[in-house]
């Protein structure tokens, strides 16, 4: 959740001698961080199981779906009982809640809707199946930046190319240019990967939304790059964490505080082995 360069610049380390403890380090705090808030922070593809209550089948359910992982950012593929679902009956209401929207409520099939839905038992049966891309940009994930000359981008279709291009469905981008930008895109704002291939992609204003219509080339040399999205308040405090570990190796783990004259330093520690004034500030991240 954070780099071993921006660690060695709070910890004012600027040889290479203890980069390998303070890799370890890195990914224990990482660990340990997400283990205390119950949640993943990466940005990962995920299969997810959803149970459907059998006396709503029939009905259309609620026309919420919660998943688990946050914030979404694409939708790969949904199934019912082993069917697909057309995935333009589905939209991302809440990227950050985990929401989804389907009018037609995520419980009823065309075969209920026939009357001739099998008897399932009053429990929840996992029925419903989601495929989808959640998560954040990391500041350790590998860097991307790509260069777009104008006979890069296709108008007729919105398509950019670019040879192995590393972008994934649903990652955030931003563009810039020593020129002109294609119309209507902004520099610096946020816009969405979609249709994404090995050499190819589109962009859009938002997760799940058409692709941005380009009316033009734009001139000069485009830039676009994946931005980190990790929010630097979470990235902050593994830093507070990895600090206070590294400050504490060598010292006597039974010893809650120390005094010297008006100097006084607490040691004192919440669940996790997470320092009382981190675990705090960790628990807004929490999600249930």
């Amino acid at each position: 959740m954070t780099t071993l360069v921006t660690v060695k610049t709070a910890l004012g380390i600027t040889t290479s001698l203890s980069d390998d403890r303070l890799n370890q380090l890195i990914e224990a705090a990482s660990f340990t961080i997400e283990e205390a808030v119950d949640r993943v922070f990466a940005r990962e593809l995920v299969t997810e199981k959803l149970g459907v209550d059998s006396t709503i089948l029939g009905r259309g359910g609620d026309v919420r779906l919660m998943l688990s992982r946050i914030p979404i950012q694409h939708i790969q593929g949904v199934r019912f009982n082993g069917d697909s679902i057309d995935l333009s009956t589905i939209q991302v209401e809440d990227s950050e809640a985990g929401f989804l929207f389907r009018r037609e409520g995520f419980g009823e099939t065309q075969i209920h809707q026939q009357k001739i839905e099998r008897v399932r038992s009053g429990r929840l049966d996992p029925l419903w199946g989601v495929d989808y891309t959640a998560g954040y940009i990391l500041p350790s994930f590998s860097t991307i930046s790509l260069t777009i000359a104008p006979g890069d981008i296709n108008v007729s279709d919105d398509l950019i190319t670019n040879a192995g291009h590393g972008l994934l469905n649903g990652d955030p981008v931003q563009v810039s240019t020593t020129g002109t930008l294609p119309s209507p895109l902004i520099s610096s704002r946020n816009y969405f990967v979609r249709d994404s291939t090995k050499n190819t992609f589109k962009i859009a204003d938002t997760i799940g939304s058409s692709a941005v219509d380009l009316s033009d080339t734009g001139t000069g040399t485009h830039t676009i790059n994946r931005p980190v999205t990790l929010p630097r308040s979470l990235e902050q405090l593994t830093i507070e964490f990895i600090t206070f570990l590294w400050k504490q190796e060598g010292r006597d783990p039974t010893i809650e505080r120390e005094s010297l004259g008006d100097w006084g330093a607490s040691y004192s520690m919440g669940s996790f082995g997470i320092p009382n004034s981190i675990a705090t500030r960790l628990m807004t991240w929490r999600r249930f």
